[in-house]
């Protein structure tokens, strides 16, 4: 999913993507695959981590969601 969503690997490190957003000033997204883990940035609040894990399949709905509004330049 994370390569079809254009993430790549982060040098350096074992089992994490990123990817950039050229379109909002380079905003990043990250997702580390090791600790089940994806982070939206500080500009993105979120009321409560319960999205920002791999314990529902919906939080990868929601990271797609997050990504294409960030590609579109929200």
């Amino acid at each position: 999913m994370l390569t079809a969503l254009k993430f790549s690997p982060q040098e350096g490190t074992a089992g994490v993507f990123f990817k950039k957003y050229p379109q909002v000033g380079d905003y990043c997204l990250e997702v580390d695959i090791e600790k089940q883990a994806i982070s939206y940035g500080n500009l993105i609040v979120s009321d409560s981590k319960t999205t920002q894990n791999f314990s529902q399949p919906e939080n990868f709905v929601v990271l797609e969601c997050v990504n294409r509004l960030l590609e579109k330049g929200y």
